[in-house]
């Protein structure tokens, strides 16, 4: 059930040039339950509203954080940016249907800049879960240069917690070298999905080739236009409808 709540800002640190991290405070009513993956509306008096992915795990209940990238001149961006430790905020939510499928089906998950924020919820979620704690659940997470990586040790801490996950960081524009970052690849997502798979972008999709890959769940955010064009790609090899979960931005 959507809710109106007040809550304070007690925690904004910025992680790279644009994104910033968030905690709220909730003030009233002073705790929440939603589920990994669902987002809440920032309500900007007189302005208007913004949607935005809960990034914490669903065993905080009074409090949620959220990834913020700001974009110059944007209404949200610009009031978010202007926050300070204290403020008072009105949110909405939970909301959103973007979350995690307990079932025994290996996980994809498909993230591109802060689009990571469901993904950590869902996973920090269902960690411990008995319906998934067996599941093999990867992550790929595109971004454009070693700049724009964060949280690498939450990643890292995640990995040894749970064995069956795994990740990869593709990074799209990274000119330099990779090799002291743990799990990076240059490139984009769509390359390294390609070889989790054991595909090669020239394979013609065959019947047996389809029911290995549908063997998958798969997880897409970021980008309303990137978002689109991943799901497009996943369709292509022949993923049905029905094993593609996605959220735009």
């Amino acid at each position: 059930m959507i809710e109106t709540y007040t809550t304070q800002l007690v925690l904004k640190k910025q992680l790279t040039a644009d994104v910033w991290h968030l905690r709220f405070s909730l003030l009233s009513p002073t705790s929440h339950s939603f589920i990994g993956g669902q987002y809440m509306i920032l309500k900007i008096e007189g302005q208007g509203q913004r949607n935005y992915s809960i990034f914490s795990a669903n065993t905080k209940k009074d409090s949620f954080e959220l990834l913020v990238q700001i974009i110059p001149n944007g209404m949200a961006s610009t009031y978010i940016a202007n926050l300070v430790i204290g403020s008072k905020v009105t949110f909405q939510g939970p909301a959103g249907r973007f979350v995690l499928i307990p079932n025994n089906r290996s996980k994809l998950f498909l993230a591109t800049g802060t689009g990571i924020a469901p993904m950590f919820s869902m996973l920090e979620s269902h960690v411990r879960d008995s319906e998934v704690k067996d599941v093999p659940m990867h992550l790929f997470w595109g971004l454009k240069t070693k700049r724009d990586v964060y949280f690498i040790e939450k990643l890292q801490a995640l990995e040894k917690e749970y064995p069956h996950f795994s990740y990869t960081i593709c990074l799209s524009r990274e000119e330099e070298s990779i090799e002291s970052m743990p799990n990076a690849q240059k490139g984009r997502i769509n390359a390294h999905l390609l070889t989790h798979l054991d595909l090669v972008k020239s394979e013609i999709v065959s019947h047996e080739n389809t029911r290995h890959i549908n063997e998958y769940d798969y997880y897409i955010c970021g980008g309303r236009d990137v978002v689109e064009s991943v799901r497009q790609f996943v369709g292509g090899l022949g993923v049905i409808r029905e094993n593609i979960y996605f959220e735009k931005f």
